[in-house]
């Protein structure tokens, strides 16, 4: 009919196609960083998975390439971990962007206590080093902290030796356990007189041999300082604490002689605190 407007113009189709490309330009740029963000999700998802593959492991996006980067633990792990990733997740492709485990020249790990806490420090190596520690010290009631870096170059005695140190954080507070390659070195105060002795003990025969192992470590301290002596139908009592084996030998000699054959009773307990002076 004269005088209507056509309903649709097919020669003029294009005139349209500017705003369908902006369109698809914009709804395009939108879905791309949640597409990114849900896939970086499910490569670290996946990562988590294997924690002896990579540590401290970093992931970038473009698109659907991921860059996966951090610290290789395991050549072998990771060889199955990137398998697993191609299968698994919706990424076209990934890079690997790791690095080798660098040597530690020494290798050293530190175990601290002070009161109910308990720090590692240093180097361990991978391959579930560092959960067994942490298992460990837990059982023994103290609260973790970890900030240990993974490292190769442990010693073969590693898993024997860590175990012994760990050992010792039950005796000793505050406690130093250091690690340097094959030796131990130990310092700190015994939480009782009971503690002191197992601990020497346990030092002293240790199975990594007599040169592997340093002992710093001194008895609970004591507060009031109290040592008596007593003598009673013919026995010399001593009880209270001394500062030393050494000089609780030599009292026990002083108070035989001066008795002239008394029996001695020896409940003495070794104790820090001692005064100043010669308490001999």
């Amino acid at each position: 009919m004269e005088g209507k407007t056509p309903m649709h113009l097919p020669k003029k189709w294009w005139i349209g196609l500017p705003v369908l490309f902006g369109l698809a330009y914009f709804a395009q740029g939108a879905l791309t960083p949640r597409l990114e963000d849900d896939l970086r999700a499910a490569i670290l998802s996946r990562v988590a998975q294997s924690p002896d593959a990579i540590d401290r492991p970093e992931v970038r996006i473009s698109g659907r390439d991921v860059v996966l980067a951090g610290i290789s633990l395991s050549p072998d792990v990771k060889a199955q971990l990137l398998a697993a990733l191609g299968v698994e997740t919706p990424a076209r492709r990934i890079i690997d962007a790791t690095q080798p485990l660098s040597r530690a020249t020494p290798f050293v790990l530190r175990l601290e206590r002070r009161g109910g806490k308990a720090m590692i420090s240093g180097n361990v190596p991978p391959t579930g080093a560092r959960e067994r520690l942490r298992a460990e010290i837990a059982a023994l009631g103290l609260e973790v902290s970890d900030c240990a870096a993974y490292a190769d170059g442990a010693p073969q005695s590693f898993p024997d030796l860590a175990s012994f140190a760990v050992r010792r954080l039950a005796e000793l507070d505050p406690a130093t356990t250091t690690m340097t390659d094959a030796t131990l070195a130990v310092s700190g105060e015994a939480r009782s007189a009971a503690d002191y002795d197992k601990a020497l003990a346990a030092l002293k025969a240790s199975p990594f041999g007599a040169s592997a192992v340093k002992i710093e470590v001194s008895p609970p301290r004591v507060s009031p300082y109290v040592f008596s002596a007593a003598a009673r139908d013919g026995v010399i009592s001593l009880s209270g604490h001394l500062p030393s084996d050494d000089l609780r030998k030599r009292v026990i000699a002083m108070a035989a002689a001066v008795g002239a054959g008394a029996a001695v009773s020896d409940a003495t307990e070794l104790g820090a605190g001692a005064p100043a002076g010669d308490f001999a």
